[in-house]
């Protein structure tokens, strides 16, 4: 028996959630449990999604870029639940059975307690954030070229005082140029 045809609307919310999935290397076997669809449904869906990016891409460079900006993406929605995640209020139960036991041989609670914790976030997970953020400017070229300059010095021949210079943090062009 055939599995009932699937509407544009749930089709491309499919895609969206096989997208996922596939950035995160889920086998094509579990994505299909996952939307309710078949094994061979869910490689025809990756086939499209694949020719998608394909077509939106000039090159095979655009198009590694494009799945990887995609990963990114995927990585700081990540960051984000779980940033909010670890905002949430904690709570912690806390049972006393003093030894007594019921009827049934099972002890007795003698005192409870809920303990309430409201916690202030994890910043593990922001400098998760900034770390897809500084990815992604890297990967379309936003940041700044780095000036690099090679001064062929040979530490040996640096007097103490300018080796002192350098271990403060001087940069080797500084020191060179006030000796």
């Amino acid at each position: 028996m055939a599995a009932p045809s699937r509407t544009k609307f749930q089709r491309e919310s499919d895609y969206e959630r096989t997208t996922s999935l596939y950035l995160r290397g889920i086998s094509q076997s579990r994505i299909a449990v996952e939307i309710g669809v078949t094994q061979s449904q869910i490689s025809h869906d990756i086939s499209t999604i694949q020719k998608r990016w394909r077509e939106s891409s000039v090159m095979n460079l655009d198009e590694a870029k494009q799945r990887e900006l995609s990963r990114i993406d995927e990585l700081e929605r990540e960051y984000w639940q779980a940033w909010q995640d670890s905002k949430l209020e904690r709570s912690k139960a806390r049972q006393e059975t003093g030894g007594k036991k019921d009827k049934d041989g099972k002890p007795v609670v003698t005192k409870a307690s809920l303990e309430k914790q409201q916690r202030d976030g994890n910043p593990v997970f922001l400098s998760g954030v900034m770390a897809c953020i500084d990815r992604r400017c890297k990967l379309l070229g936003l940041d700044a070229p780095e000036k690099r300059q090679n001064l062929n010095v040979e530490l040996s021949t640096l007097t103490d005082k300018q080796l002192d210079r350098l271990d403060a943090g001087e940069s080797l062009e500084q020191v060179l140029k006030h000796e």
